[in-house]
């Protein structure tokens, strides 16, 4: 999916319901520019500029090791740095138990191939991090181990450059539709995922097919629940997923309201929302 913006020159086009700001990025869709050429409004220069992400799909042997050791890198940087959360650290690189070489990733990047968004996938007939870690929040259940039943960790979308033109939204949205797409076609029919109690209005209001596999617990004073996402038509048409796989673009109320983060990696660590402007 393309994250288009538009970088203005100076101010005083007409069109805006306000005076455009130099040097901000405004979506496409509302400004009266068309085809991505240089356009002229009463006489001020506004030069767009496309930013395309790419999305990487793939189990971690298949990765280029340098490839995996960004990921381990970004990972670093956005749970450890910015969100403080306490992992392990080897050569300034998170990994963890759940990583390893059939761990499925899907990652998204920048022009430049910077990684700005990551998802990792686990079977639930192996080891996983609700089953191995959580397992509590199913009180009087056993954590699901089915062929057709996806865990979804270490779900993050945010750039690392803060002068990337990488919409937010449509980054985050992008990456669970790759998600959840990329799971569908290796059988899963639900995800399960370890989430903030804020999650939950987040993803309903996606409009994500989602609710709750047991109550709501505390985790450093903070409530996180078991999170099931169906993956059935509610699901696939919320996140713009068609037969050919393509999605569309994130409305821009859901763009103020989208899921950043999903959730903690960690034992006895609450998930963190990771900000939009991040």
């Amino acid at each position: 999916m393309d994250a288009q913006a538009l970088a203005v020159a100076d101010n005083g086009c007409p069109g805006f319901s306000r005076a455009p700001d130099a040097g901000t990025n405004y979506p496409l869709s509302t400004l009266p520019v068309s085809q991505g050429r240089l356009q002229r409004c009463n006489g001020v220069e506004l030069t767009i500029r496309l930013t395309t992400m790419q999305t990487i799909i793939g189990k971690s042997r298949e990765l280029a090791p340098s490839l995996n050791d960004a990921l381990a890198q970004y990972r670093h940087k956005i749970f450890i740095e910015r969100l403080g959360w306490p992992l392990p650290v080897v050569n300034g690189m998170e990994v963890d138990q759940f990583d390893h070489s059939d761990t499925l990733y899907v990652m998204t990047t920048e022009p430049d191939g910077a990684i700005c968004g990551c998802a990792r996938l686990l079977p639930t007939t192996e080891p996983y991090l609700l089953s191995e870690i959580f397992a509590h929040l199913i009180p009087g259940d056993m954590p699901p181990r089915s062929h057709d039943v996806w865990e979804l960790s270490r779900f993050a979308a945010a750039t690392v450059d803060p002068a990337s033109t990488i919409d937010a939204a449509c980054n985050t949205r992008s990456l669970l539709a790759a998600s959840v797409r990329i799971a569908a076609e290796r059988g899963a029919k639900r995800l399960i995922t370890v989430s903030p109690l804020g999650i939950e209005r987040l993803l309903h209001r996606m409009g994500v097919h989602a609710h709750r596999a047991g109550p709501p617990m505390l985790a450093d004073g903070k409530p996180i629940f078991a999170c099931w996402i169906e993956i059935d038509d509610q699901t696939l048409n919320a996140l713009g997923i068609r037969p050919d796989h393509q999605t569309e673009e994130a409305d821009e109320e859901t763009a103020d309201n989208l899921l950043t983060s999903i959730p903690s990696p960690i034992a006895g660590q609450a998930a963190v929302q990771i900000a939009k402007d991040l």
